[in-house]
């Protein structure tokens, strides 16, 4: 084990040789595009093995180009070219397969679109914000450019065998989760490096202080010394000559302490120094993950449905969005398919960053179940959804029992002008109120969620019932009712509707605003406690 580790302690000094006398953040960052390069290469070698395992050459082909790429940036690094361009090379190497591979795999249809997401993140990490926003731009516009391209009318012809669709899609699960894990490695050890190095300065002063504690005592009692040499100067004139020289003699210890004295002093200031770097090293270090955090809001945001589709399907309505953190773990999805409108909307496990790659993985799923498969009815949505979490977190194998709660609508217009709306929840209930009347009425879900491990004799019920045009519906994540005050006393689920019976009859956006004070009103003393996402819209003929 000692001499494995030796050899590659030896292959890092070697490729990051030209980066030895550079400061601490330089080889810092040479390291990080280095470990990031090897681990891409050997992730691009072993999908390379499994395809032509599997009988897909010329997947296993690109594949290995794509590791030798990868590899090409580690003599990069040993030229000691600039690490701006590595990086940006570096990246480019990740952007230029993931085109390949979506091409091949069908475009916008293809389980490899979301890969486009880590490249400003890669981007970000290696470089810099404004480069990452360059290459976010890049990559909108490659995932708009397929996106036109089949708009246009024409087809890209799915070239990966389709038996193995499910296989790449877990692949590509699997790389997105492993450069995840890089990434919280990469800014975890640097904390926690930083933080190391604060405390071995701290001890350092300590240890000055007590230094110079001890070396002013010292002074004082010699000073002490002296003064009683001078009053027997005084009373023993005979001792005159022999007091001078033991004053000489103190005066030099004096001496010899002032300039032990000043030395200490000069060391204490090169350490306030070296904590100020480490300060300015980490605020630094901060800035660089708020950007990251920041850059994910952004992608977050535009896998949500986008303004005109919801202007179109669901005319007047509202969203109350407020994540707990910068990201959240509360996402919806609209779209319509043969006539028929589905709404959903998910609550994640946990928040922050692992709430927010829970939002990307069901949002892909629901694309694919829905637009690829075209599955309408909503239990059957929830059902395989339900299956596909489970296989691309491979949560029987790993015990991972993360999921999500859920709501689905379906409605569609009927020849007599009403509509027909189907429900099923999973653990989300929905809420609605029907034209002309004023009582809140409820569709309850059914007691099991989206992935993890569930009761699976608990199947999945439709609920279908007839409103008229007008009635307006209300669904959300639980956040909003299990919003505490300062007394840790819940809002609700009475209270909610007490409200939503005050303003249903107002328009929309007013409705939206009142929700918005009663939450804040709860919240006064207190803390988010949860993602909230809460939508109400007028379901019209």
């Amino acid at each position: 084990m000692e001499i494995e580790k030796c050899m590659i302690n030896q292959i890092y000094r070697f490729l990051l040789i030209r980066y030895e006398s550079n400061n601490q953040e330089q080889r810092a960052k040479a390291t990080i595009i280095l470990n990031a390069a090897l681990l891409t290469a050997l992730f691009s070698i072993a999908y390379a093995f499994l395809y032509g395992f599997e009988g897909f050459a010329l997947g296993a082909e690109l594949m290995f180009g794509v590791a030798a790429l990868f590899l090409s940036t580690a003599l990069w690094l040993r030229l000691g070219l600039s690490l701006f361009w590595t990086g940006n090379y570096f990246v480019f190497t990740c952007w230029i397969p993931a085109c390949l591979l979506i091409y091949l795999t069908g475009g916008v249809q293809s389980g490899v679109l979301p890969w486009l997401t880590i490249i400003p993140l890669t981007a970000n990490l290696l470089i810099n914000q404004k480069t990452a926003f360059i290459w976010l731009i890049i990559s909108t516009l490659t995932g708009g450019a397929f996106g036109l391209w089949e708009g246009l009318g024409n087809d890209i012809p799915v070239q990966f065998p389709p038996q193995f669709e499910i296989f790449n899609l877990t692949l590509s699960v699997i790389g997105l989760s492993a450069i995840t894990l890089l990434i919280v490695s990469i800014f975890d050890r640097a904390v926690k490096q930083a933080q190391s190095a604060l405390k071995t300065q701290h001890d350092k002063i300590l240890f000055i202080n007590q230094d110079l504690q001890e070396k002013n005592q010292e002074i004082i009692t010699q000073n002490e010394e002296l003064h009683q040499q001078q009053e027997e100067i005084i009373t023993q004139r005979d001792y005159i000559e022999q007091k001078n020289q033991e004053l000489e003699q103190t005066n030099r210890k004096i001496q010899a302490n002032e300039s032990i004295l000043k030395k200490a002093l000069s060391r204490l200031q090169e350490s306030e120094e070296k904590i100020k770097r480490q300060n300015q090293s980490l605020a630094e270090r901060d800035r660089i993950v708020s950007s990251s955090l920041n850059a994910a809001k952004t992608i977050q945001h535009a896998i949500l449905p986008y303004q005109d589709k919801l202007n179109h399907l669901l005319r007047d309505y509202f969203i109350l969005y407020q994540p707990k953190d910068v990201v959240s773990g509360d996402f919806f999805w609209l779209n319509q398919v043969d006539n028929q409108n589905i709404l959903i909307v998910a609550d994640c496990t946990g928040h922050g960053v692992p709430g927010a790659f829970m939002t990307l993985i069901g949002n892909t799923l629901l694309d694919k179940i829905i637009r690829v498969w075209q599955i309408l009815s909503p239990a059957q949505i929830l059902s395989k959804l339900h299956e596909e979490v489970r296989t691309v977190l491979r949560q029987s194998e790993t015990g991972n029992n993360n999921g999500m709660d859920m709501a689905v609508i379906n409605w569609q217009t009927m020849p007599d002008q009403s509509i027909q709306l189907t429900y099923c929840g999973a653990k989300l209930p929905i809420y609605y109120i029907e034209s002309g009347q004023s009582q809140v009425l409820q569709l309850n879900p059914d007691r099991k969620a989206i992935g993890g491990i569930q009761n699976e004799n608990t199947i999945f019920q439709n609920q279908t019932i007839q409103i008229a045009s007008g009635s307006h519906i209300y669904m959300g994540s639980d956040g909003y009712i299990d919003q505490n005050n300062q007394k840790r006393a819940r809002l609700g689920e009475k209270k909610f509707k007490e409200v939503l019976q005050e303003v249903y009859q107002l328009p929309l956006p007013e409705q939206q605003k009142t929700l918005e004070n009663v939450l804040q009103e709860q919240m006064q003393n207190t803390t988010q406690r949860d993602d909230i996402l809460l939508l109400g819209f007028q379901v019209i003929a």
